[in-house]
């Protein structure tokens, strides 16, 4: 399972985790940082201010998507 807090935490920019995100911001970070498992970056519901540290980054890499492209959020059967 890929850690919430890895993307969000820099895609909202909220410190507090209230604020929502943009999808398209989300997958770009997908597409051109990567993501870490829950278990190598640990989520906090209380505190969205960690960033990920250079280490973070380079490991995050091997988790890239390739790309995407739009999507309706209101078909679920897709």
């Amino acid at each position: 399972m890929t850690s919430p807090a890895f993307t969000y935490n820099q895609v909202s920019g909220d410190r507090y985790c209230q604020d929502g995100t943009s999808s398209s911001k989300t997958l770009d970070l997908l597409k051109n940082v990567g993501v870490l498992p829950l278990d190598q970056f640990a989520f906090d519901g209380c505190f969205c201010g960690r960033m990920p540290n250079q280490n973070d980054l380079l490991r995050a890499q091997t988790f890239k998507i390739k790309g995407w492209s739009s999507f309706d959020a209101t078909n679920i059967d897709l």
